[in-house]
This record gives structure tokens, C-alpha cells and sequence, in this order.
């Protein structure tokens, strides 16, 4: 193995970060935008996107461990096709290539799509307490997201679960009340 080979494979460790910390970002912001958040509410932090990758590992083990026999075969000849094909002459591997950028750009088009979809799937949240005077004690609030140690405050109508208004941001330890993880439903758009 030459030494321009190893310095090419370490170059796949960056871009792989960077497609990682992508996907993470674009989940975020699908979460974010269900929400109508703006975008500059999605975490820039590499801790912070850390801990949601993590969360995405856990959706694909359960996605994973709800496929079917056949499904896992088709994985399995798939996987051994595609190494099979890249081990062999020039013109197969490159093909592999191609098709394998192409199949990770499309992976990466779906995560906005991905954080969408959760935001409207989740049922849990932080809401404020009963007696939160801060919030307003007649409205109904869910906190679907934290930013900087801020709470996020996404107003919504008891009887329908659909959101309206804007939101509201405050400071976690300005607020006066308590925030309890509560089964508030799908709140709607």
C-alpha cells in the first residue's frame, strides 16, 4: 500500500464527520421547522449533535430490529454484491462509488424529512407546571426543544392539539416554575 493510498483513506475520516454532523444538523432543522422554529435554533454545537446522532443510532436499531427475514437477506446479498463488486477491476469499483455517493446523498436529502416526521410523532414533552404564572396559567404549552438554556415555548389548543401563535422564549432559571416531561399528545400543525 502506497503512501498516497493511506493519506487518501485518512481523508475519509473528516468526511465522514462532516456527513454525520450534516445529517444531524438537517434532522434538527426538520424537527425545528415542524415547530415553525427558525433555523438558527438548531444546535451548532458538536456536543449537542453528538447526543441527537445517538438518538438517530437508536431509531435505526429499532427500525433495524423490525425487519423482516427477507428483508436481511436482501440487505445481505446486497452488501456482498456491492463488496464484491469493488474488489474487483477498476471499472467496478468506481461504479461502486458512484452509486454508493449517490445512495448516501439520498440518505442525506431524507433527514430533514427524518426530524419532520418525529416532531410530528412525538407525544412527549416538557410542559410547565400547573402554576407557572410566567407562561400564562390559561394557555396550554409545549417545550419541544431547549436552546441555550432556554426554554422554547410552542403555544397550543387543548381540545384540537394544533399549535398557533408564535412562540416564546424564555431563560430556564428566570422561569419561576417547573418543567415536567408530560404525555401532551401529537401536537398538530
Amino acid at each position: 500500500m502506497g503512501v498516497s493510498n493511506k493519506i487518501s483513506k485518512l481523508w475519509s475520516i473528516p468526511l465522514i464527520t462532516v456527513y454525520l454532523y450534516t445529517a444531524t444538523v438537517l434532522s434538527q432543522y426538520g424537527y425545528n421547522s415542524y415547530f415553525n422554529l427558525p433555523a438558527n435554533f438548531v444546535e451548532a454545537s458538536i456536543q449537542k449533535n453528538i447526543t441527537h446522532f445517538f438518538d438517530l443510532l437508536g431509531f435505526a436499531q429499532s427500525v433495524a430490529g423490525s425487519m423482516r427475514w427477507w428483508a436481511w437477506i436482501v440487505a445481505i446479498v446486497t452488501t456482498v454484491v456491492i463488496v464484491l463488486a469493488y474488489f474487483s477491476s477498476y471499472t467496478y469499483k468506481v461504479l461502486v462509488q458512484i452509486a454508493a455517493t449517490i445512495f448516501l446523498l439520498f440518505v442525506l436529502s431524507g433527514t430533514y424529512g427524518y426530524g419532520w416526521r418525529t416532531a410530528m410523532e412525538t407525544t412527549q414533552f416538557f410542559v410547565p407546571s400547573s402554576n407557572c404564572q410566567s407562561i400564562g396559567p390559561d394557555e396550554k404549552y409545549v417545550v419541544p426543544s431547549f436552546f441555550e438554556g432556554k426554554a422554547i415555548f410552542v403555544p397550543y389548543d387543548k381540545d384540537t392539539h394544533k399549535m398557533y401563535g408564535n412562540f416564546i422564549v424564555k431563560d430556564v432559571a428566570e422561569l419561576g416554575c417547573a418543567l415536567e416531561k408530560s404525555d401532551a399528545g401529537e401536537i398538530l400543525r
